[in-house]
C-alpha cells in the first residue's frame, strides 16, 4: 500500500479472505488479519438488524401501547414518530463520533445503549417515560449507523462495495420483516412490554461478538465545527419536529409555524457557516456530487413511503378490518420479507453505471406499490391477501432503492467520511420520521387511509423526477472530511 494517501486510502480493494490490510481496520487487535472477513461482518450486521428492530417492532403493538397507556393515536404517535426524530437530528454528530474516537469503540458503546434503553422502555410507566427511552435508544441507533456502514464499506473496498452494503441492506430488511410480525406476536401471547426482549437479546450478542473480532481502528485527529454541526441537526430537528406535532395541536397551531420558522432559521445559518468557517463541519462543494445527491433524495423518498406503510397498514388491519395484532403482523411481514429477499440482488445490481438504473427502476416499482395501496384502502375495495400483494410490490422497489443508494452514496467523496455518512443516514431517517407523521396527520382527523398512499405516490414519482436531473461536478476538494 505504499504511495496510497490517507484520503483516498478507503478506495484500496480489500481482499475476499481474511481482515488483512484494510486501512481503518488493520489496528493492532492480536490475530485480527487471521480473522475472516465474515466473521467481523457477522457482529456489524446483527447491529444493523437489532437498530431496525428497535424501530420498528413497536408499529404492530402500537394499538394496544396506547390503549395501555390511555392515550390517543395523536399523542400515541410520538412512540414511532420520536425514534425517527431523534434518530436523524443525532445522525450527523455520530458519523463525525466514528471518525473521530474510531468506528469499533463507537460502534460497541452504541450497540451496548440500545440494550440498556430497550431494558428501560419495558419498564416505562408512563407515554413520556416510554418515549424518552424510545429517544434514547435513536441515540445509540443513530450512532451505530454511520460505524457500520463504515466499516462494511472500508471491509469489502470499492470494487465489492455494493456487495457489502447489499448485507447491510438484508439486515436492514430483515429486520423490517420480522419486527412487525414479532411485535404482534409477543403482544398478543404476552404484553407489549416484552416486545423490547429480541433488541436486548441481540444487542447482548452483537457487542460480545464485536469485542472479540473487530479489530481496533484508528480515530483522526479531527475539530469539530460546533458551530455548523448544532447549526444542521438543530435546524433539521426543529423541521422535523414541527410537522411531528401537528397531529397533536393541528397544523395551523402557532407552536408548528414556530418550529417551522426557527428550522428555516437555524439551517440558513448552518449555509452561512459553509461560506465563512475555515474548517466546515460538511465540505459545500461535495453536495454537488451527483451519485451522494442522488442517493440521498431517493433514500429519503424510500423511507417517507415506508414510515407511511409501517404505521398506517397496521392500524387499518386492526381497526379497519378487526384482525388480531398476530395477523396484522404476519400480513405486514410481506412488505420487509421481499426487501430481504431481494437485498442481495439489490447489491449485486449496484455496480458502475448501474447503480442509477437499480435506483430509478426501484423507485419506479416503489410509487406502484403506493398506488395500489392507495386504490384497496381508499376505495375499500380490500381483500387481505390484495394487500399483502401490494405490501410485495412496495417491498421489492424498496429493496432496488436502498442498497443502490447506500453505494452511490458511499462511492462519493462526502460518502467515505464519517460526516457524509451521518448525514446520509439523517436523510434516512428524517424521510421515515417524516412519512409516520404524515399518516399520523391523515389518520388524526378520520379515516382517510387512501390519502396517506396518495401522498406516499406523489413523493414517490418526485423522488424519481429528482433522480433524472444531472447535477454539476464538484469541485475537487479533499476526500477526507
Amino acid at each position: 500500500m505504499a504511495g496510497v494517501t490517507r484520503a483516498d486510502a478507503s478506495l484500496e480493494p480489500v481482499p475476499d479472505t481474511p481482515v488483512a490490510l484494510v486501512p481503518r481496520l488493520s489496528g493492532r487487535w492480536p490475530g485480527a488479519a487471521g480473522v475472516p472477513r465474515a466473521v467481523v461482518v457477522l457482529p456489524i450486521v446483527l447491529g444493523t438488524l437489532t437498530c431496525t428492530l428497535s424501530n420498528n417492532i413497536v408499529n404492530v403493538p402500537l394499538n394496544q401501547i396506547m390503549r395501555d397507556l390511555r392515550v390517543p393515536l395523536s399523542r400515541g404517535a410520538l412512540v414511532v414518530v420520536a425514534f425517527g426524530l431523534a434518530t436523524a437530528v443525532m445522525m450527523p454528530i455520530a458519523g463525525w463520533l466514528a471518525d473521530r474516537f474510531g468506528r469499533r469503540r463507537v460502534y460497541l458503546s452504541a450497540v451496548a445503549l440500545i440494550g440498556l434503553t430497550s431494558c428501560g422502555a419495558s419498564l416505562a410507566p408512563t407515554l413520556p417515560v416510554l418515549v424518552m427511552f424510545r429517544v434514547l435508544q435513536a441515540l445509540a441507533a443513530a450512532s451505530t449507523l454511520p460505524a457500520a456502514m463504515g466499516i462494511l464499506t472500508e471491509l469489502y473496498g470499492i470494487e465489492e462495495r455494493g456487495r457489502g452494503l447489499g448485507l447491510w441492506a438484508a439486515a436492514n430488511g430483515l429486520g423490517q420483516a420480522v419486527g412487525p410480525p414479532v411485535g404482534g406476536l409477543i403482544t398478543g401471547w404476552l404484553s407489549w412490554r416484552w416486545i423490547f426482549m429480541p433488541t436486548i437479546s441481540l444487542s447482548v450478542v452483537a457487542f460480545g461478538l464485536a469485542a472479540l473480532v473487530v479489530p481496533r481502528d484508528r480515530g483522526q485527529s479531527a475539530r469539530l465545527d460546533w458551530l455548523g454541526a448544532s447549526t444542521l441537526t438543530g435546524g433539521a430537528g426543529l423541521l422535523v419536529a414541527a410537522v411531528t406535532i401537528v397531529p397533536q395541536v393541528g397544523v395551523d397551531s402557532p407552536a408548528v409555524f414556530a418550529l417551522a420558522a426557527g428550522g428555516i432559521v437555524v439551517l440558513a445559518g448552518f449555509a452561512r457557516t459553509l461560506r465563512t468557517h475555515r474548517e466546515p463541519f460538511v465540505n459545500p462543494g461535495l453536495f454537488r456530487e451527483p451519485s451522494y445527491l442522488r442517493s440521498t433524495f431517493g433514500v429519503f423518498t424510500q423511507m417517507f413511503c415506508l414510515g407511511g406503510m409501517l404505521l398506517a397498514v397496521p392500524l387499518y388491519l386492526i381497526k379497519g378490518l378487526h384482525h388480531s395484532t398476530t395477523t396484522a403482523g404476519l400480513v405486514v411481514f410481506a412488505l420487509p420479507a421481499a426487501m430481504t429477499v431481494l437485498a442481495p440482488a439489490a447489491g449485486r445490481a449496484a455496480r458502475g453505471t448501474r447503480t442509477r438504473h437499480a435506483l430509478r427502476a426501484g423507485l419506479l416499482v416503489l410509487a406502484a406499490g403506493q398506488v395500489l395501496l392507495a386504490v384497496l384502502l381508499g376505495t375499500w375495495a380490500h381483500t387481505t391477501a390484495g394487500i399483502a400483494m401490494a405490501l410485495v410490490v412496495a417491498g421489492i422497489g424498496t429493496a432496488f432503492v436502498q442498497a443502490p443508494a447506500a453505494t452511490g452514496a458511499t462511492r462519493s467523496a462526502l460518502g467515505r467520511g464519517g460526516t457524509g455518512l451521518g448525514l446520509f443516514n439523517l436523510v434516512r431517517f428524517a424521510g421515515s420520521a417524516l412519512g409516520a407523521a404524515w399518516g399520523a396527520i391523515a389518520l388524526s382527523g378520520g379515516r382517510h387511509y387512501g390519502l396517506v398512499f396518495v401522498v406516499c405516490a406523489v413523493v414517490a414519482v418526485i423522488g424519481l423526477a429528482g433522480t433524472l436531473t444531472r447535477a454539476p461536478a464538484p469541485t475537487p476538494v479533499a476526500a477526507g472530511r
